[in-house]
């Protein structure tokens, strides 16, 4: 149903008209597998704490609790439909798309973004159900940096803070040479980027970087649409890492606001997801479409990554018997 939808090449002018007509409305994207409770909360607390500016599109991944949350949406006199029917035009601020069956991370939410760029919303956030929202201004803030920036902005993300403590993301240099001079030059060059993070968030409140984590971030439809938004043959993983380089393609910017924070709820394992098929289906699909590196420089970036990790690893070591030390305390 999705490759029906041909790529607009180029920004319609009569579409900008009308964003500015309908004062630049906002979609929130919340892709829901299984995770009906959470999704109903964070609609519920949207409704409850943003203006009518904003709109809830979730799509539905063919969940088993899929009846929970149309129940939920009728009752709030919301809009239930089904692919391809769900561009039947709706004034409404609460949606539900019920995909036919489960279509992964990337095709699931360009369900709902496309949903909301043929509605005209000028803006959409993608939000997983598992994102704990503790300060709903986020929305706005976030927002507030593409009217601050200059130039095609592709996405914003906040600081997302972790179960663990840690924070996720943002990754800070594309799978390179840049990388790979920031490996042989570490610890100087992790010195380097903490002091121009310090400064830039200090002097402007977002900067740079190559992508932000997936599960909440803001993003500009027309610049998506002008690229193909989320590439359709990855089911999981990965997804962030190929927007950075449709944003790179196409001179866009990924902006990364560290004062604004949410929380994921959510612990990533490394150790699993490297040994997982689908990661890794995916891992090898974006190096040999987007990346294309030569077998040298696939080399030198592991040579580079191996020399850093051996080069922190004692920090690693004593933050690891710090924090055994902090929860036996608790």
């Amino acid at each position: 149903m999705i490759a029906n939808h041909t790529k607009r090449e180029t920004i319609n002018p009569n579409r900008i008209e009308q964003q500015c007509e309908m004062s630049s409305r906002v979609a929130i994207i919340i892709l829901n597998f299984n995770r009906a409770k959470d999704t109903i909360n964070l609609c519920t607390g949207i409704l409850k704490n943003l203006s009518s500016n904003y709109s809830v599109i979730v799509v539905d991944n063919c969940s088993d609790d899929r009846n929970e949350l149309i129940e939920y949406i009728n009752s709030k006199n919301g809009f239930v439909t089904n692919p391809p029917e769900f561009f039947e035009e709706v004034n409404n601020r609460l949606f539900l798309i019920n995909a036919v069956n489960n279509l992964g991370y990337a095709k699931g939410n360009n369900l709902g973004l496309r949903f909301a760029y043929d509605k005209h919303y000028s803006h959409a956030f993608i939000v997983n159900p598992d994102v704990i929202v503790t300060n709903y201004s986020v929305f706005d803030d976030l927002m507030q940096v593409f009217r601050q920036s200059k130039g095609k902005i592709c996405a914003v993300g906040p600081r997302i803070s972790a179960p663990d403590s840690s924070h996720q993301g943002p990754i800070y240099y594309r799978q390179g040479i840049g990388l790979i001079v920031y490996d042989f030059t570490y610890p100087l060059s992790a010195i380097f980027r903490i002091i121009r993070s310090f400064i830039l968030t200090k002097c402007y409140g977002f900067y740079s970087v190559y992508l932000v984590i997936g599960c909440f971030f803001a993003l500009d439809l027309n610049v998506w649409n002008d690229f193909g938004f989320f590439d359709e043959n990855t089911f999981l993983y990965y997804e962030e890492a190929i927007i950075a380089e449709k944003a790179r393609g196409n001179g866009s910017k990924i902006y990364y606001a560290p004062r604004f924070s949410v929380f994921h709820n959510h612990v990533y394992r490394k150790s699993w997801t490297k040994g997982n098929l689908i990661y890794r289906k995916s891992e090898e699909y974006f190096k040999s479409k987007y990346l294309k590196h030569s077998s040298m420089v696939n080399r030198l970036l592991w040579i580079s990554s191996e020399y850093r990790r051996m080069l922190s690893y004692p920090k690693m070591k004593y933050d690891n018997v710090h924090k055994t030390h902090s929860d036996a305390s608790n």
